[in-house]
């Protein structure tokens, strides 16, 4: 296989030609005084990708929750089946304890859902946070026997 047509070097030749001619047009357009009045029509217009940078949020906004309250409802389950279950399907003693850790975490001061996600993510402590509920919900889920439709997936091959 010669150097041409190695694929992968297209494709970086492709990506550094795209690099240096958006350079080239941001420079261009830096160093040009813009008029006022054509500031709007202009390819300094960002409004577009603000909108897509607020969906992405709302987006990362709704999945967060969506897996902490998945979480907080795991645990109230499990804290709620060793109170009202018979003896024989009760969870054991390691299920409610890590249950009411997930619990604690999630809602003991500071608790991650007592803040709004905008205010959550800026917390110097968040990814330390949400990856040691993380790994609670995976003891819990591992001892409970639950197989998750992402680690089926992390199992495949192609």
């Amino acid at each position: 296989m010669s150097a041409d047509d190695d694929f992968l070097e297209r494709i970086f030749l492709a990506e550094q030609t795209y690099y240096s001619e958006a350079y080239r047009a941001g420079l261009d357009l830096t160093s040009k005084d813009v008029p006022s009045s054509n500031v709007d029509s202009s390819p300094l217009d960002r409004q577009p990708e603000l909108d897509a940078a607020w969906a992405r949020g709302v987006q990362f906004g709704a999945e967060l929750g969506s897996e902490l309250y998945s979480y907080l409802g795991l645990a109230n389950q499990v804290i709620s089946m060793s109170t009202t279950s018979s003896t024989a399907s009760r969870p054991s003693e390691r299920h409610v304890e890590l249950a009411q850790t997930i619990l604690a975490l999630l809602t003991q001061s500071p608790g991650l859902l007592q803040f709004p996600c905008a205010a959550l993510v800026k917390r110097s402590d968040f990814e330390m946070e949400i990856a040691r509920i993380r790994a609670k919900a995976r003891q819990l889920l591992s001892l409970l026997g639950v197989n998750t439709i992402s680690r089926k997936m992390d199992t495949l091959t192609f």
